[in-house]
């Protein structure tokens, strides 16, 4: 006689996800969570902004000629197909912002349940304006943090003339080199030290707006 020995049925329970402590970037490096201000998140965070403005300008520059185009040929019909285009390539392009506002963010932008045209594009044709002032914002502080901690390297290298009046002689310092050195040095520190928790707002602003607009929520 012979006997049938049943398989275990498979486990078709859903699987509870597993937590996530850290995000990767595609060369593989972690990103620190919201709110850390390490060096490592601050490389993420200003190159997230300082890529986002070109990527910004090409986005809304272009996708404006393609809705003009479509929209100013639509009555000869070759507007339509250029517009189904411009919508594809937005929607492809929402995709990448996602994964790019999440690396920031430090959690995961789903994509909306139902596919909808208008975020899409309406946050390619709008995003230059957030990009334009966090770049604007995040290079002005970068530039003021490095060139007043290095005022002693290259402070021989402006030509002061004898009515020359910088900042030092307007505050009512005087006009002594090592008091200007100074100056520009302690200024330069203030904006090193407010440096982190500034660029790490303006990603955040940028990274939000993109959830807002293509987030499933």
């Amino acid at each position: 006689m012979t006997t049938v020995t049943g398989t275990a049925a498979p486990d078709i329970s859903p699987r509870q996800p597993e937590p996530v402590s850290t995000w990767e970037t595609g060369c593989g490096e972690a990103l620190a969570p919201p709110g850390h201000t390490s060096i490592q998140a601050l490389w993420v965070d200003t190159r997230y902004v300082l890529t986002g403005f070109p990527i910004g300008v090409l986005t809304s520059t272009g996708l404006t000629a393609a809705v003009v185009l479509g929209l100013g040929t639509a009555v000869l019909v070759v507007g339509v197909p250029i517009l189904a285009g411009t919508l594809a390539v937005s929607a492809r392009i929402a995709e990448a912002e996602r994964r790019r506002a999440s690396m920031v963010l430090g959690r995961a932008v789903p994509a909306p349940e139902r596919a909808r045209w208008w975020p899409a594009l309406a946050h390619g044709l709008l995003r230059i304006v957030p990009s334009t002032v966090s770049f604007t914002v995040v290079v002005t502080w970068w530039f003021a943090a490095a060139a007043g901690l290095s005022a002693s390297l290259w402070d021989w290298t402006v030509p002061y003339g004898p009515r020359a009046e910088g900042l030092p002689e307007l505050i009512g310092l005087g006009s002594a080199t090592e008091t200007r050195i100074w100056l520009y040095m302690a200024a330069g520190l203030l904006f090193a030290l407010t440096l982190a928790p500034l660029v790490r707002a303006m990603a955040g602003m940028e990274a939000r707006f993109a959830e807002r607009l293509l987030g499933g929520a």
